[in-house]
C-alpha cells in the first residue's frame, strides 16, 4: 500500500509540476516594443512571405513573344502553375515537356525569383527564369531543341 501512495503521490506532482511550469515560465517575460526600423523590416520580411505565398495560391496566364525577329512564332498565351514544388506550363506539357522543381529566390525589395527547367530527352530543354514583383510576373523562355537550335521568348502576365 505505501508503494501505491508514493506512486500515487509522485504522479500527481509531476502532473502539478507540468501544469504550473509553463504559467510561470510565461509571468517573468516583458513583450519586447519594436523600434521603427524593427517594425519595417518585420513588415517588409512579410511582405516577402506573402508574394512566394502568392506565386503558389493562383494558375498564372502568361503571354509569350518570341524575341528574334526570324522566328515563324507569333504570340501566344500559356498558363504557368506552382503546386506542391512542381512548376507546369500548360502549353509546354501538351507538347510533352514534364512538370519540374523549381527554385525561388527572395530579394531584397521583395521581389520574388523563379527558376525552373523542363526536359525531354526527344524535344529538349526549356529554361524558364521569372519575377514576380505586385501582381507583374515577366521573364524569358529559352528553348534548346534536341538538334541544338535555340529559341528564345519573353513573357508577362500584363496583355502586349
Amino acid at each position: 500500500m505505501k508503494k501505491y501512495n508514493i506512486f500515487i503521490l509522485g504522479f500527481l506532482f509531476l502532473i502539478t509540476n507540468l501544469m504550473i511550469q509553463p504559467a510561470f515560465a510565461a509571468w517573468g517575460r516583458k513583450e519586447k516594443k519594436l523600434t521603427p526600423e524593427e517594425l519595417q523590416r518585420e513588415t517588409e520580411l512579410k511582405g516577402k512571405f506573402r508574394l512566394r505565398d502568392e506565386l503558389t495560391q493562383k494558375d498564372w496566364v502568361i503571354y509569350v513573344l518570341p524575341l528574334s525577329p526570324k522566328s515563324f512564332k507569333t504570340r501566344a498565351t500559356d498558363v504557368l502553375t506552382f503546386q506542391e514544388g512542381k512548376f507546369v506550363s500548360k502549353n509546354l506539357s501538351a507538347q510533352g515537356y514534364p512538370s519540374c522543381s523549381y527554385t525561388l529566390t527572395t530579394q531584397e525589395d521583395g521581389t520574388v525569383i523563379w527558376e525552373a527547367t523542363q526536359n525531354n530527352p526527344k524535344l529538349g530543354l526549356a529554361s524558364w527564369r521569372g519575377e514576380l514583383k505586385g501582381n507583374l510576373m515577366q521573364g524569358v523562355l529559352s528553348i534548346l531543341s534536341a538538334q541544338g537550335e535555340v529559341e528564345d521568348f519573353s513573357f508577362t502576365s500584363v496583355a502586349p
